[in-house]
């Protein structure tokens, strides 16, 4: 073989090869790229479902104190307790329960399974509202026996605030992607 002919095939062998190799090159670091934003973007996710888990249990946390402290105002200070407490909770449970639901939405949106396992939390709260809306209903007419059914429900207020706790450290290790 001649030698020019042979030097313009080893020109294109090598022409070739370095071709293939920074094709090979560029698309190895094409996908560490995507690697590492498909991380990032998993990163993003989890901490947005981090937020909306702590926003969440933020509003639950202050709705829960506003039960707590109903309940105990009317177990401990019951002389002093008055239609004027009742309204009070009224009106935080009127501001505090559209918030909650939608944390809980947003929360939704986020993590179906983060959701699933706060909506119990969610659904306790509710229910026990609506205990005590149907405890203080009739205080205007009998406030000694309203009093009292809204006291009963202080050891149900107490767990739930202590449940809130333990429930938002489950899901929180649970419910990232």
């Amino acid at each position: 073989m001649d030698a020019s002919i042979a030097g313009l095939l080893a020109a294109i062998i090598g022409a070739l090869a370095g071709l293939v190799g920074g094709y090979i090159a560029g698309r190895q670091q094409s996908q560490l790229e995507y690697q590492k934003w498909q991380r990032a973007r998993l990163d993003d996710l989890n901490k947005e479902i981090r937020l909306a888990v702590a926003e969440l249990a933020r509003k639950l946390a202050i709705t829960t104190h506003s039960m707590n402290w109903l309940t105990w105002r009317a177990e401990k200070q019951a002389a002093e307790f008055s239609l004027e407490h009742l309204e009070a909770y009224d009106r935080e449970m009127h501001q505090n329960l559209p918030e909650i639901a939608s944390a809980f939405i947003v929360l939704s949106a986020l993590s179906e399974s983060a959701a699933g396992l706060m909506n119990p939390l969610v659904q306790e709260v509710y229910n026990l509202d609506v205990d005590l809306a149907k405890a203080g209903a009739s205080y205007r007419e009998d406030p000694a026996t309203s009093r009292e059914a809204i006291a009963s429900l202080m050891e149900d207020a107490w767990k739930l605030n202590h449940e809130l706790t333990s429930r938002v450290a489950v899901v929180l290790k649970n419910s990232l992607v």
